[in-house]
């Protein structure tokens, strides 16, 4: 074979591996899994903030449904759940699912949109252009795709809104400085992307777990601000605060007003505050250790451990085939190849 053609065969060789599709999802993503999150009450903060008139959340929410805003604001436990419905080839099927404590709703307009069983109804009062209810329960769930190849999140309608905050893919593919972030939710149409990734040697410790060190640092900015109801909120030159563990690249715990997740699921705006991470931080202060901030893991049935080798079903496997096959056939043309320029 000419040194041209041998030439020819090497770059498409290189061209095709180069091309191999990498899926952006750590191993222990798969369907069934859940994540849920939480931002608890502690007596000792609240009654601290309470003495000082100021009431203290552990959550707060504006979302947009059926042409209705509705603000939200638990003084009771916020929980926030994201779980795999389903394994769509390309995608996967989210379930997110808000459930708060002992709430005040506020929403905007004509429509009244229930959140709440009836018995959980404490008081409602019409208002100015507003209806303001008391319950002791809220709950709020939506679906939405996070397509596997780069972890972007698309709503039901196509929309692409940014990268996911349920994981870093560590492995595959990191989420890494000049990266866009996230792509709607922001005000004026701005874009949020990374602007810090730091490896950092502390622990994260939550209520219910410890994320031994390294954990990864990543910050956002860039998205400026958030139209509600109630006006503009404006941001200091940061959108999210994330940290995600070292070991399995899962979200643990971060503070933000918005995130592709959310924003997914016309969820406009957020302030999660976790009174038990406040409280661990004020008392029980330590070099090395972190506590939850903002909103921080609660529970999960993910299998954690050495990585599996990935089982593919039918349509996966023969689109592997596709890269496999033709590689290992130029390999063993440019080895022949070569055997033939020796001889």
């Amino acid at each position: 074979m000419k040194g041209k053609n041998l030439k020819l065969l090497f770059i498409l060789l290189i061209v095709l591996i180069g091309s191999y599709p990498v899926e952006a999802t750590p191993y222990w993503v798969k369907p069934g899994v859940y994540v849920k999150y939480a931002a608890l009450r502690h007596e000792k903060i609240a009654q601290k903030y309470k003495s000082g008139d100021v009431f203290l959340s552990t959550g707060d929410v504006i979302l947009e449904t059926n042409g209705t805003y509705i603000q939200m604001s638990a003084r009771g436990d916020t929980y926030l759940t994201f779980t795999i419905m389903g394994d769509e080839g390309d995608y996967l099927l989210m379930n997110l699912s808000l459930e708060m404590f002992n709430v005040t709703i506020k929403q905007f307009g004509d429509k009244t949109v229930i959140l709440w069983p009836k018995s959980d109804l404490i008081s409602k009062k019409n208002l100015n252009n507003e209806t303001l209810f008391n319950v002791t329960e809220a709950r709020y769930s939506c679906t939405y795709k996070i397509r596997k190849e780069d972890g972007m999140v698309f709503d039901t309608t196509g929309t692409n809104y940014g990268h996911t905050i349920l994981w870093d893919d560590l492995g595959n593919a990191p989420i890494m400085v000049d990266h866009p972030f996230q792509l709607v939710g922001f005000a004026g149409n701005s874009v949020s992307k990374v602007v810090n990734v730091t490896p950092l040697d502390v622990t994260v410790i939550t209520k219910t777990s410890n994320f031994k060190k390294p954990v990864i640092y990543v910050r956002t900015a860039g998205g400026g601000s958030i139209q509600t109801p109630v006006g503009e909120v404006s941001f200091s030159g940061t959108d999210a605060i994330l940290y995600f563990d070292g070991s399995t690249g899962m979200f643990v715990t971060g503070f933000f007003p918005t995130a592709p997740d959310l924003a997914a699921c016309r969820i406009k705006m957020v302030y999660f505050m976790d009174q038990w991470g406040m409280y661990m931080s004020e008392n029980h202060k330590e070099k090395g250790k972190l506590y939850t901030y903002g909103i921080g893991f609660y529970d999960t049935n993910a299998e954690f451990g050495v990585a599996e080798t990935a089982q593919f079903s039918k349509p996966e496997t023969s689109t592997k085939y596709l890269y496999i096959v033709p590689i290992a056939f130029l390999v063993l043309l440019v080895v022949f190849a070569l055997w033939r320029n020796k001889r």
